[in-house]
């Protein structure tokens, strides 16, 4: 039987929940806790806050577009917390599979598996035109774009300031999402080389020989030393060996 059970039944109920034998003769009743399905909402809120905690995403920038495999979870009434497993990235996160626990006061009292359709569109840099292997970027080769990311597990440059003057280690094509693996911070002058300076004069042109006193990638300001004069100016790199005076 169940419920609320009038007389001696409710009696017997009391003693059973004190820990003590009921009258002989009287049914102890089978007390049920509610349950609850979990909603695909609270997955998908869950899931969006773990991928932005573990991948370069922000939460506005993740979409979980479906949760399947829900049927048959059985979760009890309470302050019942629900948590993804683990701290890795799905291989797949067109059709994520993620182990979900639910948690009750710090203890976990079952864990599932769910599937997830999760997309994700962000702000990241792409190819404005190509660029050969070998060659510093500038920032007329990049843009920043708003784009729908296939590979969420890549590491994409997201501001065109943070890859002008590092080098392509391929090819890049035009259009590409620039991922960082393809980049080599190179440094287009290094501390105690002797590299080329221009500096403008009453409109002339002048090229001297001066000492680099750090090393610096493109556009980066950098003090140098001019060797006839021993005079220390600052400069911002141009190129490979190359600075220009700054006015």
């Amino acid at each position: 039987m169940s419920a609320v059970l009038p007389g001696s039944g409710l009696a017997a109920a009391i003693q059973a929940a004190a820990g003590a034998a009921p009258p002989a003769g009287a049914e102890v009743p089978r007390v049920m806790a509610a349950a609850r399905t979990p909603e695909a909402a609270e997955i998908a809120a869950v899931l969006k806050t773990h991928l932005a905690a573990v991948s370069p995403w922000h939460e506005d920038e993740i979409e979980v577009r479906a949760v399947d495999n829900l049927d048959g979870i059985v979760l009890p009434q309470g302050d019942i917390r629900l948590r993804i497993a683990g701290h890795g990235l799905p291989a797949n996160w067109r059709s994520a599979l993620m182990s979900v626990e639910a948690v009750l006061e710090g203890r976990v009292l079952r864990a599932f598996w769910v599937k997830a359709d999760v997309r994700v569109r962000a702000r990241v840099v792409q190819m404005a035109k190509a660029v050969p292997y070998g060659v510093a970027l500038g920032p007329e080769d990049l843009q920043e774009a708003l784009c729908d990311i296939e590979d969420a597990r890549a590491d994409y440059v997201r501001r065109v300031g943070d890859a002008v003057g590092l080098s392509a280690k391929r090819a890049l094509a035009q259009g590409e999402l620039l991922n960082r693996r393809w980049l080599n911070e190179n440094r287009l002058v290094r501390s105690g080389e002797t590299v080329r300076c221009l500096e403008l004069e009453g409109g002339v042109r002048i090229t001297l020989l001066v000492r680099a006193l750090q090393s610096g990638k493109l556009g980066d300001r950098i003090r140098v030393r001019n060797i006839d004069s021993d005079r220390t100016i600052t400069a911002v790199v141009t190129g490979q060996g190359e600075v220009r005076v700054l006015r």
